[in-house]
């Protein structure tokens, strides 16, 4: 049975299945049987449910494939490089959705009924509209809730999935892809998706949230460089092949 991740993007193969454009996983309950799912469409609509169960039959299949999507290049900066007016902007934006997002309840935010309630309550505390929570939260689930989503965008690089390109007559399956990227399986020779992995680990992991560069290389190779297909769902997926990872001296150039 196919293994799912938070943050996985799902991309439909055959017009079969009701998930008929790319979709982000937001959350996801194996107790309840539960996943919280968001279009990746110019015009996002609230998170909407199904079983996991069904959708990781749907995946089994083959009617639909997890896709990865390459990060918009204004969230690929590290710390350093951005300016004290960026990080008060992107701060700003992350204190006013944070108390929705780090509840006591995990993805309490999605049990049915709270989201209006909450954002609401949240509105009225900081004597702000709604909208600009609601347009808050749909910026960092679209971006795959990061910080770093909330930086302003001047990259203009527009909707996460734009640049994605799928040609005709897609087959269904689970070939090891990286950011929209073949794995090549012999030796690694890092590409520009690696280069931007790399990145993004630094700025994702490395500043502030972990001690030594060795932990931030470990981290970013379990957020990108996992197996899709461990079974059991509460066993943490096996990394890939070793000549399918960037090296930690790769990381370090």
């Amino acid at each position: 049975m196919s293994y799912l991740n938070i943050n996985d993007v799902i991309e439909p193969v055959t017009e079969t299945t009701e998930l008929q454009r790319l979709a982000r996983v937001l959350w996801l309950d194996a107790i309840s049987d539960q996943v919280v799912l968001f279009d990746m469409t110019e015009t996002p609509k609230r998170p909407w449910v199904m079983r996991l169960s069904e959708l990781r039959s749907i995946l089994d299949n083959g009617d639909i494939k997890t896709a990865t999507i390459v990060p918009s290049p204004f969230m690929l900066r590290i710390e350093e490089d951005l300016s004290e007016k960026e990080k008060y902007f992107r701060d700003k934006n992350w204190r006013r959705i944070q108390n929705l997002i780090e509840t006591e309840i995990p993805g309490e935010i999605f049990q049915p009924g709270a989201m209006g309630r909450l954002i609401a309550d949240q509105a009225l505390k900081l004597e702000i509209h709604k909208k600009t929570i609601y347009r808050l939260l749909y910026r960092y689930w679209m971006n795959g809730q990061v910080r770093n989503a909330l930086l302003p965008d001047r990259f203009n690089s527009g909707g996460p999935g734009k640049n994605k390109q799928y040609r005709d007559g897609k087959k269904p399956g689970r070939k090891v892809y990286f950011q929209g990227v073949e794995a090549d399986t012999q030796s690694k020779v890092l590409t520009e998706a690696d280069k931007n992995c790399i990145k993004v680990g630094f700025s994702l992991f490395a500043t502030g949230k972990v001690g030594t560069i060795t932990d931030a290389y470990i981290k970013m190779l379990r957020r990108f460089y996992t197996s899709k297909t461990q079974p059991g769902y509460c066993i943490e997926p096996p990394l890939l092949p070793a000549n399918e990872l960037p090296t930690a001296r790769d990381g370090l150039k």
